[in-house]
């Protein structure tokens, strides 16, 4: 008989590692059936998590195509980004699995209070991959591509004074292209400069993309962009590799996804009476200059992501004073 207080029943140490192993093998199917899932749509996720570094590329006049080292890098990139994306569709069903095992050991009253604290724990993680795609990477790349196109232009080559007496004179007589057809000669029309790309552009067409002042060209079905530099361009040239990008963005998606876990971790904090709400409240200078600091370590060294985080993660330990206060019971004769 049970009286609410304790578990439903003991369970012996062999039947608690049939169970423990029961949950692992659901565990590793639903794993498995996402990340199959995730293979079919795996370059299709490569080309979302690809999309703000082209913004920012595109922005700052680069060339926004990206470079593989290695002949085996695009397929291990796939495989990399498709396990990753079905593990976390089945972190659900994995989080189900733990609870399942755990929630025989506990009390009633704890299972109420983990029933409230795992989707709780799960929308602040999606918030957080939200917050990392939509605001925080674009800032981070934005950041640093920019930085490093604001360096000075390396100039026009001017070969020295030995060069020229070895080599001659540097000028070189040119005649400009010309085309002939059907007998006559066709001189090529300057080139448009267009902010958008045309609704239905016609095979050979050839444009010139502004701001980013990029020469777009249409054949077989498909637009194909070269993109131009010019004497004031930066003297640094970034060649960004697929994996090196896809690590950065894994690296910054833990970072931010732990530091949105801050208001569960004082709920439960304040839930166990380890910490009296009070007491933080009463460092709140403290706790928000941590708040800087983590957004110092959980981001790349910039103060523009560096604040951008910060700010939320502020906001996030004003809600889980909230959370605390809501759930914190003190002793007797404790002066709140």
């Amino acid at each position: 008989m049970t009286d609410g207080s304790t578990p439903d029943r003991r369970m012996s140490i062999g039947e608690h590692l049939e169970e423990l192993r029961q949950r692992i093998i659901y565990s590793l199917i639903g794993v498995a059936v996402g990340a199959a899932g995730c293979l079919i749509i795996g370059k299709g996720l490569v080309k979302i998590l690809y999309r703000p570094l082209r913004s920012a590329l595109a922005t700052s006049g680069l060339d926004v195509r990206i470079n593989t080292f290695a002949p085996t890098e695009p397929f291990m990139i796939y495989l990399k980004v498709s396990l990753v994306a079905g593990l976390i569709i089945a972190s659900p069903w994995v989080l189900y699995q733990i609870w399942r095992f755990i929630s025989i050991g506990m009390h009633k009253a704890e299972q109420r209070v983990v029933h409230v604290l795992a989707p709780f724990s799960a929308s602040m993680t999606t918030i957080g991959v939200a917050f990392m795609y939509f605001v925080m990477l674009p800032i981070c790349l934005w950041f640093f591509i920019s930085f490093g196109a604001s360096f000075p232009s390396p100039g026009e080559h001017k070969p020295g004074w030995l060069h020229q007496l070895l080599d001659g004179p540097n000028q070189i007589e040119t005649t400009a292209p010309t085309f002939i057809v059907d007998n006559k000669q066709i001189t090529q029309p300057a080139w448009p400069l267009l902010r958008e790309v045309p609704t239905n552009p016609k095979e050979g067409q050839i444009w010139i993309k502004v701001p980013e002042y990029q020469i777009h060209t249409y054949f077989d079905g498909h637009i194909h962009t070269i993109t131009t530099t010019s004497q004031s361009a930066s003297l640094i040239r970034p060649v960004i590799g697929l994996g090196q990008y896809i690590s950065f963005v894994v690296v910054l998606t833990i970072g931010i996804v732990v530091a949105f876990q801050l208001p569960v971790i004082m709920f439960v904090l304040g839930w166990t009476q380890l910490i009296d709400p009070s007491w933080l409240a009463h460092y709140r200078r403290h706790c928000i200059f941590a708040c800087f600091a983590l957004g110092m370590i959980l981001t790349p060294s910039d103060p523009y992501s560096m604040i951008v985080l910060a700010l939320p993660l502020w906001g996030l330990y004003e809600l889980g004073l909230v959370l605390m206060r809501s759930v914190y019971k003190p002793s007797a004769g404790l002066d709140l």
